[in-house]
């Protein structure tokens, strides 16, 4: 007898190890009682029976199961981490069950007096080692995918929980807060996959030349309308090599976005969702991405200072034909997620922005190079503040900025239009700000008036270059770029002209001629060529006529310090934030 009871922990067929086989298709006809031999349970429970001691055994077998789930739902001590662990304990914990339930049904046939007496378990036992188990069993699967860095291994310890709970339902056990833990888990595996795609933007990204993709081939050509969903019958009817808009990155985010979105769905797909619950948990996910991960990628690329001007303009071409693609990736999530035309109100993705965003930032960073440029050139010129030689040519530095912005524009004719026509109007806002910045400099307390005619010769270079450029681009004209050095035009005319006398009596209702021009430029340029000339002027040793003696630049500085002050107003110039200044709004309201 007690060699009996010493079996009742049951033994497995000999031929269960097809079934551990994972290389062998199981047999869907094949039950428990097919792999496990209960027979040895059977005998003692019918051992004890005759002997009168059916319930001495009932008890001690229920004693030592309880014990058995203790054993089976506590994880191995040595535990890896790895998906071999994971299927293990819950093979384990299914076979218990699966032992269980066998053992409810076929015992109960077993009893002395049908209707009489109970079987080795109950329905009410079952459920409660279940409720044991289950606390156990989210417990260490909250904890081992917590530690978990990998989201392969996630997915498919979702997957191996999905199964169980599928096999475990079937016998009609509660598995609701399994699937509650796994939607836990869901948000830890968003997570994960926004790091991995992170890391893999950032990789495409660095690894991009930023020039248009050439197709030499037809297949070539096929082979890049695979990865990325672009059409233009230009192109289609052009002859070979062609030329692709948009760089090799494209198609390579395109392909990572749909992988995302891919390994979503896959996580989503058997967590007792619907159709549009997944679709609207994918494209939560996607937008996250978008918002998160794409955006802080661009904005690290764009930000680079190794990127030349021409290929930041090509990363705005290429997050434009990125933009176009969203409506493509929404269909893309439909189709995945099986949703069809009913998920056309879930799949909203928010793409748009996240592009738009990048453009602008794009666009900005066009602008601070453009003016970190001219102002490196500009600030390194070396002007004679005191000169008296007359300048008959625009000065090399000018001539220096100028072909730089003329190649740099030449560049950028890819970008659309409008967007040229701000960053042109922008460039030359700003380099007409960098030399007012030198020409009112006090760093030189004197300054000749031959050498601001000699400005001037540099300055009406710069109005000629602009008039050139704005009768090469049709964007251009009717823009504000002509005007772009009209303020600081106005100001040396008026010191050419030398008609301070007319600024002093209009201000300040000041005319067209003069209306940007402020009373602190033409105080701080008076005060310095007023000064210039006190160096260099020699008295005669007898004047006749003492009135002879006033000099009319401080005549000038005293009637335009009585007036400022009149009209309650301040000389003092506004304060300088930076050398290189910040790109400036742009002219006009947004383009986007």
């Amino acid at each position: 007898m007690h060699q009996a009871m010493r079996q009742w922990n049951l033994e497995l067929a000999p031929d269960i190890c097809c079934l551990l086989d994972e290389t062998q298709a199981p047999d869907p006809e094949v039950c428990a009682q097919d792999l496990i031999d209960f027979s040895p349970v059977y005998r003692c429970l019918h051992i004890h029976t005759v002997l009168g001691k059916r319930e001495q055994f009932i008890d001690s077998y229920r004693s030592g199961r309880r014990s058995q789930v203790r054993l089976a739902i506590k994880p191995r001590s040595i535990w890896k981490g790895e998906i071999n662990d994971f299927k293990c304990y819950f093979y384990g914990i299914m076979g218990f069950f699966v032992v269980e339930d066998t053992i409810l049904h076929t015992t109960q046939e077993l009893r002395p007096h049908k209707g009489e007496g109970e079987g080795l378990v109950t329905l009410h036992i079952v459920h409660e080692f279940w409720q044991m188990a289950l606390s156990e069993v989210l417990a260490v699967l909250r904890n081992n995918c917590n530690s978990c860095r990998d989201y392969h291994l996630l997915l498919k310890v979702k997957q191996l929980v999905v199964w169980l709970c599928h096999a475990l339902r079937g016998y009609g056990f509660p598995v609701d807060k399994l699937y509650e833990v796994l939607l836990e888990i869901r948000e830890q595996y968003d997570e994960m996959l926004m790091k991995a795609w992170g890391d893999s933007f950032t990789q495409i990204f660095a690894s991009d030349n930023y020039t248009p993709m050439v197709a030499e081939t037809e297949e070539q050509y096929r082979g890049v309308l695979e990865l990325f969903p672009y059409h233009n019958v230009q192109i289609d009817s052009a002859p070979y090599p062609r030329l692709f808009p948009f760089s090799g990155v494209v198609g390579q985010v395109y392909c990572q976005l749909q992988a995302f979105i891919r390994n979503c769905s896959d996580y989503a797909d058997g967590l007792n969702l619907s159709q549009m619950e997944v679709c609207d948990i994918v494209s939560k996910s996607v937008n996250l991405l978008l918002s998160r991960t794409v955006t802080g990628c661009l904005s690290r690329l764009v930000h680079d200072e190794g990127l030349t001007i021409p290929q930041l303009g090509q990363i705005w071409v290429n997050i434009s034909h990125l933009a176009d693609s969203v409506p493509h990736l929404e269909d893309f999530i439909r189709h995945v997620t099986k949703t069809g035309s009913e998920g056309a109100a879930s799949v909203r993705l928010y793409g748009g922005s996240t592009f738009k965003d990048g453009k602008v930032t794009a666009e900005q960073q066009i602008i601070v190079r453009l003016t970190a440029k001219c102002a490196e050139v500009v600030e390194g010129a070396s002007y004679d503040w005191t000169s008296k030689d007359a300048q008959d040519k625009p000065s090399d530095y000018i001539n220096d900025c100028l072909h730089f912005l003329e190649t740099t524009f030449h560049a950028l004719h890819i970008l659309p239009e409008e967007v040229v026509s701000n960053l042109v109007q922008q460039a030359l806002k700003n380099l007409a700000l960098q030399l007012e910045r030198v020409l009112l400099c006090d760093t030189n307390p004197r300054i000749s008036m031959e050498a601001i005619r000699n400005f001037n010769v540099d300055l009406m270079h710069c109005q000629r270059f602009v008039m050139s450029t704005v009768s090469s681009y049709n964007c251009l004209r009717g823009s504000d770029a002509s005007l772009a050095f009209e303020p600081l035009k106005q100001l040396v005319d008026l010191f050419v002209n030398e008609n301070w006398s007319e600024f002093i009596s209009e201000y300040p209702s000041l005319s067209d001629k003069y209306k940007h021009v402020a009373p602190y430029m033409v105080h701080g340029l008076l005060t310095r060529l007023r000064k210039a000339d006190k160096k260099k002027k020699k008295l005669p040793i007898h004047v006749k006529n003492p009135a002879k003696k006033k000099d009319p630049k401080k005549l000038m500085l005293k009637a335009l310090e009585e007036k400022v002050a009149q009209e309650g107003a301040c000389l003092a110039p506004p304060v300088m934030m930076h050398t290189t200044p910040s790109p400036p709004p742009s002219f006009g309201a947004s383009r986007y």
